[in-house]
């Protein structure tokens, strides 16, 4: 029997010290549960969720629309340096994949997870190793193998990987 998302969250997090990237995916399931997940997680530690759509896109703002992609790795490093915690939980990543950005997701929060872990919400699916969100051939579309893919995988609806 697997173990319940909060305690293999848990158990992903310890072991994460010893990683280069510390970034743990939650997939699956729908994002109702998955934003569940990162609540009871967080009211166990006393750690913030960061609900990222919101909060990166309001310190975006700020920033001129031709200097966003250039900006948006220094705006988010800034923004989740002022959240307190041994961890970082990020919900509702979705803006990330906005074609203006031009950030890969992925390659953006490890780069980020040096410090301290992070748990992502993923919003997409896994396939293997693969991390996918949308569907190909629309601009948000994304596929991305990661070789050391630290996961926890939630039973329930998760999207189906899209047939390649």
């Amino acid at each position: 029997m697997a173990a319940p998302p909060v305690a293999a969250l848990d158990e992903k997090i310890a072991s994460a010290s010893s990683l280069y990237h510390r970034v743990i995916f939650l997939v699956g399931a729908g994002s109702d549960a998955r934003s569940s997940t990162l609540a009871d997680l967080g009211g166990k530690h006393g750690w913030p969720v960061v609900n990222l759509g919101l909060a990166f896109s309001q310190q975006l703002l700020d920033v001129p629309r031709r200097h966003r992609a250039a900006s948006a790795p220094q705006v988010l490093a800034d923004l989740l340096g002022t959240v307190a915690g041994d961890a970082i939980l990020l919900d509702h990543i979705e803006v990330l994949f906005t074609p203006e950005l031009a950030q890969d997701p992925v390659r953006l929060l490890q780069s980020l997870s040096r410090n301290r872990p992070q748990v992502v919400s993923w919003p997409g699916a896994r396939d293997g190793m693969t991390l996918l969100y949308g569907d190909p051939g629309h601009p948000e579309y994304y596929k991305q193998t990661i070789p050391d893919l630290v996961h926890v995988e939630m039973a329930g609806t998760a999207q189906p990987a899209k047939a390649q």
